[in-house]
């Protein structure tokens, strides 16, 4: 090749793909529609940011997962197993396990879900399923009468279906099924045992009519089973929102012998970035008098010197409402902050209790409305306040944070600064209308030594919907 020849080559390549670029106005480099691309077609990265991620290594973890028995069903922490045993031991039984929160979706991203389960071998009249889904929207993965399903759930109506549960033999990418007919359907070459322990991948874009897909991680890498394409098909959303929960569910049908399948974790992250500010809510009160003091739990106790919570005022409460915009509240209500002023010759004792339990129910309690949907900016949440000769708290619950405050005849302010935890105010994942198994959150004041004059407090909050 006579001298120079190839750097003329590669300058030739150069001006085609500068030509190109010109044209087309990017690089035009593709990659194949695999699981390297998340949902909106993007080169995944590895800094999606995580919305949730469950184990159940020391407990069956109920401040993050609700639990609904029915009949005779019962479910086992097996610390051994850092899992949860759901046993429908009777015809009519079930068992469902879901998150409390509905991860915050955030349009155009993927809602990447890695749910681990182990089914067990096929037992006739059991239903076994686990997905990013409620009892009426969602997608999951299913075992049921000997066959393995992907479905697709909805409650919008119209032309969408409200169930379109697709069989093994019938997925469009990859049926993991060793079948010399059907090659094409197990570009992989694997085969997998779904009754053993196996990793769930669904991501999921709503947007109204774009695409969900399930797929299955196998030996460290993912392999796609199936996808639903929505975009052009139907005269309405696929289903009603991408804003869903993490949903375990075992169900006894017709079988005399019983099942079971055990909950192992599970993650939710979005893709593509997510700004999950909130809109910004606040919840105030102003110079509620006389304070009674606070006092220690009885001599002796072991340990000594801890709080009387009974003693302690319920000032100010707050608690998501049942609906918003006259629809389920799904909305995922994260504290930031709170604020109280104190007037009068005493200290202040405060503390912040998450789910206590207080003399008076949710129910008996009169709420108020932080801003209804006629304002500019309208809130999902409520408020009251209480006194502790009404309303005593019984039970602290989780103890979020506690503190002393000062005081002084004018007033005096302390502020906590930002709340730095994962503490999501919501209402009962299973049923929006119980006020009672709903989340609500309480900051409680006494006086140490004394009766405090007065306390103006502030609590505030984000909203995600």
């Amino acid at each position: 090749m006579p001298r120079g020849t190839k750097n003329k080559e590669f300058r030739a390549v150069g001006k085609e793909w500068n030509r190109l670029n010109q044209v087309t106005g990017r690089n035009n480099i593709s990659f194949a529609d695999t699981q390297q691309l998340d949902g909106s077609g993007r080169l995944r990265v590895s800094t999606p940011l995580v919305l949730h991620a469950q184990k159940f290594e020391y407990s069956k973890d109920s401040h993050d997962v609700s639990e609904k028995l029915t009949g005779t069903a019962v479910s086992t922490h097996l610390p051994n197993e850092s899992c949860v045993l759901m046993s429908v031991p009777n015809i009519g039984d079930e068992v469902i396990r879901q998150s409390r929160e509905w991860y915050y979706y955030q349009p155009l991203n993927a809602q990447e879900i890695a749910a681990t389960c182990i089914f067990g071998e096929h037992e006739n009249g059991i239903l076994k399923e686990h997905g990013y889904c409620s009892g009426s929207d969602g997608l999951l993965f299913r075992q049921y009468n000997g066959e393995y399903w992907i479905v697709l759930i909805s409650s919008v109506g119209g032309d969408v279906p409200p169930v379109q549960a697709i069989p093994q033999s019938e997925w469009n990418i990859d049926r993991f099924q060793l079948n010399n007919k059907d090659k094409e359907f197990n570009p992989s070459g694997k085969m997998i045992d779904f009754s053993k322990f196996n990793i769930t991948h669904l991501d999921v874009i709503w947007l109204g009519g774009d695409r969900s897909r399930v797929a299955f991680k196998y030996d460290g890498i993912l392999y796609d089973a199936h996808e639903f394409l929505n975009a052009g098909k139907w005269s309405s959303p696929f289903m009603q929102s991408g804003s869903l929960p993490v949903r375990y569910r075992i169900k006894n049908e017709s079988s005399l012998a019983g099942g079971s399948m055990k909950q192992v974790c599970f993650t939710v992250r979005s893709e593509g970035g997510n700004e999950r500010f909130g809109v910004q809510h606040i919840a105030k009160v102003v110079n509620v008098p006389n304070i009674p003091a606070g006092t220690l739990l009885a001599t002796p106790a072991n340990p000594p010197y801890q709080p009387n919570f009974a003693s302690y005022t319920p000032v100010l409460i707050i608690q998501a409402n049942p609906t918003y915009y006259g629809l389920p509240n799904r909305a995922a209500n994260k504290i930031l902050e709170f604020e109280i002023t104190v007037k009068g010759n005493v200290p202040a004792l405060w503390a912040l209790l998450h789910n206590p339990i207080i003399q008076q129910t949710p129910t008996a309690l009169t709420w108020y409305r932080v801003a209804d949907e006629t304002s500019d900016i309208p809130s999902d949440m409520k408020w009251t306040t209480s006194t502790v000769a009404v309303n005593p708290i019984t039970n602290p619950g989780h103890v979020h944070d506690f503190g002393t405050a000062a005081s002084d005849v004018k007033g005096s302010v302390t502020g906590a600064g930002e709340i730095n935890t994962r503490l999501i105010i919501n209402r009962y994942t299973f049923d929006h209308t119980d006020d009672a198994k709903s989340d609500w959150y309480v900051l409680a004041i006494a006086g140490d030594g004394g009766v405090i004059q007065s306390v103006t407090a502030v609590l505030k909050w984000a909203e995600l919907y």
